[in-house]
């Protein structure tokens, strides 16, 4: 049960508390879930009887009109009261999932950071002059997704051709020198020369590996200049007309340590407004915004 919830050894009392708290909110969110489907399947067996009694009035001839129309007419009542639950439940099952992911992504990066959680130190989130709680949750919600658009526009942002280029030399040197043959054989015994195998495809044990010679570093070992040049043309082309987006890996890190700065404080006024509003923040919230954790927290893992 998600309110006997035992929270992860050698943390604060204070993110206990935290984490008991939004477990007892998942807890009666699926009560409630529990009772609204007793509820409907209660009053879906009425309806099939009260539906089975109606045939056997239109088939009996023995019924007046009125009492046919009135079981009728209930029926009718109650396909609509039905519906209405079903939408119920609906709501009630994703508001309970959300919580339940929040608990459950809280719960293991406190386990995760158990011994090192350092409690948040600044200022609670205040709500602007006249600013009514959902209003300030709405405002700091959709500050909270433009950032994290903006975030993924600079992850898909291309590297600078240089880096590129660099990066592709590294690779084909590394290439190269893992598949010059070895010619000592040759010299001692006349023997051919023997190239390193790559391993194509692994099948059970090993012992039906598919092995072959290395032709991409054999050609790099070959014909370095070549090969590199090929792969400098290749990343010419991709790269036109895409110098003024591209983000050096210095530039993309500072920018996602900024933007990741500002998600986290919009995520700590989501947490602090969901809660004004009586509401649950959504359930990809920072971990650190909602058990109230320090900056200098590490970032949860991103999915």
């Amino acid at each position: 049960m998600l309110n006997t919830m035992k929270a992860p050894q050698g943390i604060p009392y204070a993110v206990a508390e935290r984490l008991q708290s939004i477990a007892d909110t998942a807890a009666n969110q699926s009560a409630a879930l529990r009772s609204v489907s007793a509820e409907m399947r209660e009053l879906h067996a009425a309806v099939q009887k009260d539906e089975a009694d109606l045939q056997r009035l239109e088939r009996s001839g023995g019924a007046d009109d009125q009492q046919i129309s009135q079981l009728a007419a209930k029926i009718e009542r109650s396909r609509a009261d039905l519906a209405k639950l079903l939408d119920r439940i609906e709501k009630l099952s994703a508001f309970w999932n959300s919580t339940k992911r929040l608990v459950d992504t809280c719960q293991s990066y406190a386990r995760t950071n158990a011994g090192r959680i350092m409690l948040h130190d600044g200022d609670d989130p205040q709500l602007r002059p006249g600013e009514k709680a959902l209003a300030g949750l709405d405002r700091a919600s959709r500050r909270a997704r433009s950032l994290k658009m903006d975030r993924r526009e600079i992850e898909l942002a291309p590297y600078p051709r240089a880096e590129a280029k660099r990066k592709a030399r590294e690779y084909l040197a590394a290439r190269a020198q893992a598949a010059r043959p070895d010619v000592s054989a040759t010299l001692e015994h006349l023997q051919e020369p023997r190239f390193p195998t790559r391993v194509l495809e692994k099948l059970g044990s090993g012992s039906l590996d598919f092995v072959t010679v290395d032709v991409i570093g054999v050609m790099a070992w070959a014909l370095p200049e070549a090969m590199q040049a090929a792969i400098d043309r290749e990343i010419d082309l991709m790269c036109e007309g895409e110098d003024e987006i591209a983000l050096s890996e210095q530039e993309r890190t500072e920018k996602l340590a900024v933007i990741d700065a500002d998600t986290l404080a919009a995520e700590r006024e989501v947490v602090m407004f969901s809660e004004l509003a009586g509401l649950m923040p959504p359930a990809d919230t920072d971990p650190r915004a909602v058990l109230r954790l320090s900056d200098a927290m590490p970032a949860p893992e991103r999915s």
